[in-house]
């Protein structure tokens, strides 16, 4: 099986997860923390580096780390006030592992609120892009679950539920490897192949490099 060279993606990354990286790392290397007129993203991924850089974290620095939390949580980037708009993974990441090393001693938030945000972010997970391609290529169209040309018949057998056994996310991973893997240099790929690399997203075994 033949693949082309993969090119680079202009603007893939958008230019403020540099930002994002350059604070973590000055939390890693111990540099001051930023000033005021940083905003709060980039005061967490700040604090995250901090938390998890070699120096010993003094009581000082997980109260800052929790005030930190606490500001990106509300600001209007944060999962308290943005209801309807995207959040970036990255900082909404760092708040949980910060949430996961600060454990009870994050002063000022409330208890449980780990929890609310592991919460908040399973809820955003499921409506992905990927959950939007099951949808509307699989679900609800019924000639998909009716159609006699492989692959579809072969994809009846996954049922779509909240929890999968393994024997479930097996067939899950043979379906989804074979259609992708499937096409040869120059042919065209099936028109199943969005479903199987959402099926893929949706049990965590999506290639890395998509």
């Amino acid at each position: 099986m033949a693949f082309g060279t993969r090119q680079p993606v202009p603007d893939l990354v958008p230019s403020r997860f540099h930002d994002y990286q350059q604070s973590y790392e000055q939390g890693l290397s111990g540099t001051n923390p930023p000033g005021g007129s940083v905003d709060a993203t980039l005061r967490v991924l700040h604090a995250l580096g901090r938390a998890e850089s070699d120096h010993d974290t003094s009581p000082r620095d997980k109260a800052t780390a929790a005030a930190a939390a606490a500001a990106w949580l509300c600001s209007p980037e944060g999962l308290v006030r943005q209801r309807a708009r995207e959040v970036d993974l990255a900082p909404l990441l760092a708040v949980c592992r910060l949430g996961g090393l600060l454990g009870r001693s994050a002063g000022g938030l409330p208890a449980g609120w780990q929890a609310y945000l592991l919460g908040r972010l399973g809820a955003r997970a499921v409506s992905s892009l990927h959950a939007e391609a099951l949808v509307t290529q699989w679900l609800t169209r019924t000639d998909r679950h009716r159609e006699a040309a492989d692959p579809w018949p072969r994809l009846r057998t996954v049922e779509p539920k909240a929890e999968l056994a393994a024997r479930e996310v097996s067939r899950v991973l043979d379906f989804g490897t074979s259609v992708i893997g499937r096409p040869a240099a120059g042919l065209p790929e099936s028109d199943a192949a969005l479903v199987a690399r959402a099926l893929l997203a949706a049990v965590g075994a999506l290639p890395s490099d998509e």
